[in-house]
């Protein structure tokens, strides 16, 4: 291993509570605020918002907001998640 390569022990968990995600599962996508991280690929979130439809998704994840992107706020879900990316973005509060 490389010296430059930190040992597992010392890497940041990929998950973490306080995060704000991203997380895209089999037929459904959401973003928001992790709250509990359970087994089988399962996050539970809070001040989430269903994504029905991102736009364009590589916009949509860089700048927060795409054409034709559909937002529904839903308060707190389960997601079995099959990807997760990092949201640094405001949490929608509204429909859009």
């Amino acid at each position: 291993m490389s010296r430059h390569t930190p040992q597992p022990a010392e890497r940041e968990p990929f998950l973490q509570v306080g995060r704000t995600v991203f997380a895209r599962g089999n037929n459904d996508h959401y973003v928001g605020r992790v709250i509990d991280v359970l087994p089988g690929r399962v996050v539970e979130l809070d001040d989430a918002s269903w994504v029905a439809s991102s736009g364009r998704l590589s916009a949509f994840v860089r700048l927060g907001r795409a054409d034709g992107m559909e937002i529904e706020p839903v308060g707190r879900v389960l997601v079995a998640w099959q990807e997760i990316i990092d949201w640094p973005h405001t949490l929608f509060k509204e429909a859009v």
